[in-house]
C-alpha cells in the first residue's frame, strides 16, 4: 500500500530498539516535571528516586529555591542505569568581552598524544597528561573484552560480560571528560585568551596506526568545553589554521625545517642551531601566532 502525504510533510523516524544511544525528551508543561530533595516527578513514570552520589546538590537545591526554572527533562539509558538530564532557564551575569587594548594574558596550546596539552604563557611551559587512573581503567577494560570473545554468543554469560564492557567503556568517558572539565576550567580561569590549532581530526583518525589514541584523546570534547567556559568569563578562544607549521617552524630565528617526522621529539634547527623540544617549540610558535592573528 502506498501512502501519500502533504507536500512538506515526511514519515517519522522511528528510534530503533538496540541503538546506542536510547534517549527521549519531554517539555515542561502545567508542572508535569517536578524536583523534591530525593525525588523528581516525570511525566507517566511519576516519582522517580534519585541517587544522592550522582546528582549536582548545588544544582538541586537551586531549583528548590526557584533560581532556575525548568525547560525539559532528557531521559537517557546507558550501561549502568538511567540518568536525567534536566534544561533549565538561569540568569547570569554576563562578563565583559576582554579588552585587546589593555595587558591580558594569553597563551598557546599544543594537543597532543603523549602529552595531552603544553601550555606555553610567554614565559613558562605547563605540561598536562591524562592521569595514570585512565591507563589503568584501559587495561580493565582490555582483560575483560578478552574474557567476552571467550564466552559463546547469546549465553547468559555472554550477556553479563558484555554489560561489564560497557560499563567501564561508560567510566572511561566519564574519567576523560571529568579530566576535560577540570582542566579547562584552569585554564579558562587563569588567562583571557587561548590559542589553539584548528585541528582536522576527521583526516587524523584515517592513520589507522593513531586512530585509537587521536580518538581516545577527546580533542574536540576538550575545546568545546575550553570555548564556552572561556565565552562566559568573557575570554576569547583563537584558532590558527590547521595548515600552520607548527612544529616544523623554528620559535627562535622563524626558520621552517623542511621535514619532521612523527617520532622526533627533539630537533635541532638548521639555520639557528637551536635545540628545541617538538612540544614546546609548537606552542611558543602557535602562541605567536595567536597574537598576530589577533593584531591583524
Amino acid at each position: 500500500m502506498t501512502a501519500f502525504l502533504p507536500s512538506g510533510v515526511v514519515f517519522p523516524k522511528f528510534k530503533k530498539k538496540h541503538s546506542p544511544k536510547q534517549t527521549y525528551t519531554t517539555k515542561y508543561t502545567n508542572g508535569n516535571i517536578a524536583v523534591t530533595p530525593e525525588a523528581i516527578k516525570l511525566p507517566k513514570l511519576g516519582l522517580v528516586a534519585l541517587f544522592p552520589k550522582k546528582t549536582n546538590r548545588k544544582r538541586l537545591q537551586s531549583l528548590l529555591d526557584g533560581t532556575l526554572k525548568i525547560q525539559t527533562a532528557t531521559i537517557t539509558r546507558t550501561a549502568t542505569g538511567y540518568t536525567v538530564s534536566l534544561s533549565v532557564q538561569e540568569v547570569v551575569a554576563i562578563s565583559q568581552p576582554v579588552d585587546l587594548t589593555a595587558d591580558y594574558r594569553c597563551v598557546g596550546i599544543d594537543l597532543g598524544l603523549k602529552t595531552f596539552a603544553v601550555v606555553y604563557d610567554g614565559k613558562d611551559f605547563a605540561d598536562y597528561s591524562h592521569g595514570a587512573y585512565i591507563k589503568q581503567a584501559e587495561k580493565k577494560l582490555a582483560k575483560l573484552q578478552q574474557q567476552l570473545a571467550r564466552c559463546q554468543k547469546g549465553s547468559k554469560n555472554y550477556d553479563k560480560q558484555r554489560t561489564k564492557v560497557a560499563k567501564r567503556h561508560e567510566h572511561i568517558a566519564n574519567q576523560r571528560k571529568d579530566f576535560h572539565h577540570k582542566l579547562s576550567t584552569i585554564i579558562a580561569n587563569e588567562n583571557q585568551v587561548v590559542v589553539v590549532e584548528d585541528l582536522n581530526i576527521r583526516g587524523m583518525v584515517k592513520n589507522h596506526k593513531l586512530a585509537k589514541a587521536i580518538s581516545n584523546a577527546g580533542w574536540r570534547q576538550f575545546i568545546t568545553f575550553l570555548a564556552y567556559k572561556l565565552d562566559w568569563r568573557g575570554g576569547r578562544l583563537v584558532k590558527v589554521n590547521r595548515f600552520f607549521a607548527s612544529s616544523r617552524l623554528c620559535s627562535a630565528c622563524g626558520h621552517q625545517s623542511v621535514a619532521l617526522t612523527l617520532d622526533e621529539r627533539h630537533c635541532a634547527c638548521s639555520h639557528c642551531g637551536t635545540v628545541h623540544d617538538r612540544d614546546h617549540n609548537a606552542s611558543v610558535n602557535i602562541r605567536n601566532e595567536g597574537l598576530r592573528l589577533l593584531a591583524v
